[in-house]
């Protein structure tokens, strides 16, 4: 629950982003990952990205 100043009204300027990165727009598809480090931020294509999936036990042959 938040505390509105003028519940109901628009606010005039916009949320602040979120600290752990940007959100892409509903409808709209992402077009790079950005990772934020220590000393640098790398970012990726996302078509460059493949799907990867590690299943504990023994490796299959």
């Amino acid at each position: 629950m938040s505390i509105e100043s003028h519940p109901g009204k628009k606010a005039l300027a916009p949320p602040p982003p979120l600290q752990w990165g940007e959100v892409v727009p509903a409808g709209e598809t992402a077009l790079a990952l950005r990772f934020a480090l220590g000393d640098r931020t790398v970012t990726y294509p996302c078509s460059e990205f493949r799907r990867w999936e590690h299943v504990n036990g023994t490796p299959e042959t």
